[in-house]
């Protein structure tokens, strides 16, 4: 799980930026690309804190 998510961030630090090109101008690019990012980081956050901080166990030594 912890691969996962740090693959996740990697994925969409790339991803957003790419998606937001895709755009016809520049500006709306950005935005597009910035508002990705900020909607991915919210849904991050409330994975983490509510899904993964509940389910996760470590592994005892």
């Amino acid at each position: 799980m912890g691969k996962l998510i740090l693959s996740s961030i990697l994925i969409a630090t790339v991803a957003a930026p790419v998606a937001g090109a895709r755009a016809p101008t520049p500006r709306r690019g950005l935005g597009r690309a910035l508002l990705a990012l900020l909607l991915f980081d919210v849904v991050w956050v409330a994975l983490l804190t509510l899904v993964y901080a509940t389910h996760y166990k470590p592994e005892l030594w």
